[in-house]
């Protein structure tokens, strides 16, 4: 099944305006292992947020997320498995994450786990990007649901 015809039968299963628009499709994971670790994640309703920097937004020009956007989740072969609505978009510092963010975003057991592989992560993309990384970073925490899945 083709993306726009995923998007097309969530559509007419909910009612929603054919002229409804997505923002975009998304793998959440640097590799195809991570990304199939996180698409179940996100099946099984134990991922509901996606913790981005800010900065990897404004330099790549692509809009901030916000409440209410839709996103279609592809699997590691770029398949459609479900959609996710933006139930609630906030800007933090690294600093700030709190575990409850923190445990809805990964499958990490601890806090401090949770900031170390972020850290490292986030190091890395900046070091790509062109950022400097460090506590006071503005993340975008985005907290989502399942709206339609296969």
């Amino acid at each position: 099944m083709t993306t726009q015809d995923f998007w097309n039968e969530f559509l007419k299963a909910n009612n929603k305006p054919l002229d409804t628009k997505y923002n975009g499709e998304i793998q959440i994971g640097e590799t195809l292992e991570e990304v199939s670790k996180n698409t179940l994640l996100i099946l099984n309703k134990k991922k509901c947020v996606n913790c981005s920097s800010l900065f990897s937004f404004t330099i790549d020009m692509f809009p901030v997320p916000k409440k209410s956007d839709y996103y279609i989740v592809l699997d590691q072969n770029e398949n459609p498995v479900c959609i996710i609505q933006n139930k609630n978009v906030s800007l933090m510092a690294f600093r700030d994450i709190t575990w409850d963010i923190a445990q809805n975003e990964s499958d990490a057991s601890s806090m401090q786990m949770w900031r170390d592989e972020k850290k490292e992560f986030f190091f890395d993309e900046s070091q790509i990007l062109g950022y400097d990384f460090n506590e006071d970073t503005v993340m975008v925490i985005e907290q989502f649901e399942v709206v339609h899945g296969l």
